[in-house]
C-alpha cells in the first residue's frame, strides 16, 4: 500500500513545522497561515489547524 496524501489535525501547527523541517529534515511543499505540507517519500503529509476541536490526538475515557 502506498499513501500519496494524508492530512492531519493540530493545535500546533508551528511546532509541527519546526519539528518535522528542522529537526527531521522533511521539505516544505506548500503552506499557508492555516496549513503546511511536506514531502515524505513519494506523497506528502498536511498538517492543519482548520475545523480543529480539542486536542484531535489525546486519549479519551469511554
Amino acid at each position: 500500500m502506498e499513501i500519496k496524501s494524508i492530512v492531519l489535525q493540530t493545535k500546533s501547527l508551528m511546532q509541527m513545522k519546526k519539528f518535522y523541517i528542522d529537526n527531521l529534515g522533511f521539505s516544505l511543499v506548500n503552506e499557508d497561515k492555516n496549513s503546511f505540507r511536506i514531502a515524505v517519500g513519494t506523497g506528502e503529509f498536511e498538517f492543519t489547524t482548520k475545523e480543529v476541536e480539542d486536542n484531535p490526538y489525546s486519549l479519551r475515557r469511554m
